[in-house]
């Protein structure tokens, strides 16, 4: 549920929030929603810009093998 919810806000409010931040570099607007976002900010970045969306693509990407790598280690050290 809180994955949808930060999708679906990150995805309405997440290019806002970086141009009032004054961030308008696709590269690093797609970078920021496509880690914070997941499928949904990622599916707004490409109808925005395909640049943007290729790089909120491979923050997506990078993202999940970076958490994939860090709970079980994470979890081994809680456990």
């Amino acid at each position: 549920m809180f994955a949808i919810i930060a999708g679906i806000l990150g995805a309405v409010a997440g290019p806002s929030a970086l141009r009032l931040i004054r961030i308008h570099d696709p590269r690093t607007q797609g970078l920021a929603i496509g880690a914070v976002s997941h499928g949904i900010g990622t599916a707004r970045m490409l109808h925005d810009d395909a640049l943007a969306g290729a790089f909120s693509g491979l923050a997506m990407c990078l993202t999940a093998v970076a958490t994939c790598l860090i709970v079980p280690l994470f979890a081994a050290v809680v456990l």
